[in-house]
């Protein structure tokens, strides 16, 4: 992101970068959960192989799931920062200051009325 100019190419990058994390995540947020409903206990294995065993799929889920939130935040902090930058706009509507008009479809026209 620091070798970008332009604000879409930040953007291609984030994009690029949101992708590739976001795949990569998934794929093993996706393995985890599978190994966790098929997980068994291993032959002749002790009670305490198999907890921590358990144990340690458990706290792998726990740091997925924070790494995630991180991630999400990370997202949201960096886009606070464009908003405040560039705030939303939209010329397309305009909204009347009356509190009374009220819009209603009659024969496929929106009429308004006050």
């Amino acid at each position: 992101l620091n070798r970008t100019s332009t604000a879409k190419e930040i953007w291609d990058s984030l994009e690029l970068f949101m992708k590739g994390s976001g795949k990569t995540l998934e794929r093993r947020k996706e393995d985890m959960l599978d190994e966790y409903e098929r997980f068994r206990a291993n032959g002749n294995e002790s009670i305490q192989a198999f907890f921590i065993r358990f144990h340690k799929l458990v706290n792998d889920m726990k740091t997925h799931e924070k790494a995630l939130m991180a991630t999400i935040q990370q997202l949201a902090n960096l886009l606070s920062g464009f908003q405040k930058q560039f705030p939303l706009t939209n010329n397309q509507h305009r909204a009347s200051s009356n509190p009374r008009s009220q819009a209603t479809v009659q024969a496929g026209q929106i009429v308004t009325e006050t």
